[in-house]
């Protein structure tokens, strides 16, 4: 969090999960799915004091999956990444 000005608030993040685990399946009712994989989400926000009780808020995030396995033959691979920006105005009493 930084704060460059009084009425101004910065926020950055980033999450990473990643994962290159090896399990034997035994139960065949198991569903498949992926034991390598990276998910990324990196994150940013600014807010604005526009008035008492009122703040501009924008919100930035980005969502990346990649699966680092081979997909199995029956299903393609599962990799999926997207942008989300989120614009609103949060009163506060």
């Amino acid at each position: 969090m930084w704060k460059p000005v009084r009425r101004v608030q910065a926020r950055l993040g980033y999450a990473l999960v990643s994962t290159s685990g090896e399990t034997l399946i035994i139960l065949v009712n198991a569903p498949a799915g992926p034991l390598r994989y990276n998910y990324h989400k990196p994150y940013a926000a600014v807010d604005l004091d526009l008035t008492k009780g009122f703040t501009f808020r924008t919100n930035w995030g980005y969502y990346g999956y990649n699966e680092k396995s081979a997909p199995d033959p029956f299903s393609a691979a599962r990799d999926f990444r997207g942008n989300v920006v989120t614009l609103s105005i949060r009163y506060g009493f």
